[in-house]
């Protein structure tokens, strides 16, 4: 499948899509996490951090 680069799309994980700079004419191609693989992340951090719960963050640990 072929699509404009103004449109975006989606690969190994990541948005690839073309906007204007802020500020600014000139177009940049940006790059950021595809909603599809943030998803997990964001259901794992919601139910770590739901209110009421006292659940330790020991598989968030930077160490």
């Amino acid at each position: 499948m072929t699509v404009h680069i103004d449109d975006g799309f989606d690969f190994l994980g990541f948005r690839i899509q073309r906007q204007p700079k802020r500020g600014s004419n000139k177009a940049f191609v940006y790059t950021w996490p595809s909603e599809k693989s943030l998803a997990p992340i964001k259901a794992k951090l919601k139910m770590i951090t739901r209110q009421g719960t006292n659940n330790q963050l020991s598989g968030l640990s930077a160490n």
